[in-house]
C-alpha cells in the first residue's frame, strides 16, 4: 500500500467514524485508544455491557458505510 493509499484509507475511516451518533463515536473512539470495556463502562458511566452492545452497533454501521 502506497503512503496516498494510506492516507485515503485514514481519511474514509475518520468520515465514516464522524458519521456516527455521538454515544456510539464516542465508545468508538475510547476503545480504539487501548481502553477495555469496563474503562469505557465507567468513564461513561454506564453499564459494560451497553458499552458492548453500542460497540457491536457502530462496528455494523461502519462496516456499511466504507
Amino acid at each position: 500500500m502506497t503512503d496516498q493509499q494510506d492516507i485515503e484509507n485514514r481519511i474514509d475511516i475518520d468520515d465514516a467514524v464522524g458519521r456516527l451518533p455521538d454515544r456510539l463515536r464516542c465508545v468508538v473512539l475510547l476503545y480504539s485508544y487501548g481502553y477495555s470495556n469496563n474503562d469505557i463502562a465507567e468513564t461513561l458511566g454506564v453499564h459494560r455491557h451497553t458499552v458492548r452492545e453500542r460497540l457491536e452497533k457502530a462496528f455494523s454501521l461502519l462496516k456499511n458505510y466504507t
